[in-house]
């Protein structure tokens, strides 16, 4: 019995050695893709939590003392509202105290 040797061209090399390399590249891209559709995610569910958080609190003022805070500094004093202001920009504009105030949350990181 003889021993048959198959020998691959270079040409089925560089085939052997392509289609697994893309299938990796495609599968990481697809994976890097999903991430960073999550983190965006994450991020304006983060911004909307907060804007809602602000806007009970805005409320509840209004319900409580029959006026709305007249500053943001009032609602994160007496509400216990946190603001991390190295990520969101508030924007809190008061026009009087029985109209209920302009309010909008700016994500930084956008």
């Amino acid at each position: 019995m003889g021993r048959r040797v198959f020998k691959r061209t270079a040409g089925e090399n560089i085939r052997a050695l392509f289609m697994p390399l893309l299938f990796l590249f495609v599968t990481l891209g697809i994976v890097v893709y999903g991430l960073n559709q999550a983190s965006e995610a994450s991020r304006e569910e983060a911004r909307r939590t907060l804007e809602e958080s602000l806007q009970r609190a805005i409320i509840t003022s209004y319900a409580i003392e029959g006026r709305y805070p007249p500053t943001l500094e009032h609602i994160v004093n007496n509400f216990g509202i946190r603001i991390d202001e190295s990520r969101f920009v508030v924007f809190y504009e008061v026009f009087a105290s029985n109209i209920m105030p302009a309010l909008a949350v700016i994500d930084l990181l956008d």
